[in-house]
């Protein structure tokens, strides 16, 4: 644009920034999810042990411990090379200044992703080659028990004399929304290899 007889030039430095260092190589990067014979079969679910979130600390006792991924849950595959390795540890330091990096359109069309198919979390990826990969997924489930709390105290007396005192309580269902996000890295050695993963949250 010409300005007061000057010739500027403007540049978008928001979509010209680069933080990255390591060079993506995408035809290779296809090759590895695409081109392999090597596959990772797995199932997703939570160890749901606890009571966090809004019912964090209160006396319950669940129902179903091992919550699964439900069918049609997304799991995603990442070949985790150098470059997403990189573009992880940049988004997580981003993350501190409420920013994110975005990732190249050529690296993202090399992440996979599947979706569960049965009502046991089980999820599969074909045509893998040697290599580490990423998996993660994210899903709701539903945290049901039976809650217990003190609704007062009764004394005992014989003869007049104090006995001691016992608690009154009384037990009620709960079902309450929570979230997992789960992640976990996986290798393959070996071509053909079948590799068996449990992809859950303690």
């Amino acid at each position: 644009m010409s300005v007061q007889g000057q010739q500027l030039t403007l540049v978008d430095k928001e979509t010209d920034y680069n933080p990255f260092t390591t060079q993506f190589d995408k035809e290779k990067t296809l090759k590895v999810v695409k081109s392999g014979n090597s596959v990772i079969v797995g199932q997703a679910f939570v160890r749901d042990n606890g009571s966090p979130g809004p019912i964090k600390n209160m006396a319950i006792a669940n129902m179903h411990k091992k919550q699964y991924a439900q069918t049609g849950v997304s799991v995603v595959l990442i070949p985790y090379t150098d470059f997403f390795k990189e573009w992880m540890k940049l988004n997580e330091a981003a993350r501190k200044k409420g920013k994110a990096i975005p990732l190249p359109q050529e690296a993202a069309d090399c992440i996979k992703t599947t979706t569960v198919y049965d009502d046991e979390g089980h999820f599969e990826f074909t045509s893998l080659m040697p290599g580490d990969y990423l998996l993660y997924t994210e899903f709701v489930y539903v945290h049901k028990g039976t809650r217990t709390e003190v609704v007062g105290y009764t004394d005992t007396y014989i003869n007049g004399i104090f006995q001691g005192t016992s608690a009154n309580t009384k037990s009620y269902d709960v079902a309450v929304n929570l979230g997992a996000t789960i992640k976990k890295v996986v290798t393959i050695k070996s071509g053909g290899d079948k590799i068996e993963v449990k992809l859950k949250q303690i």
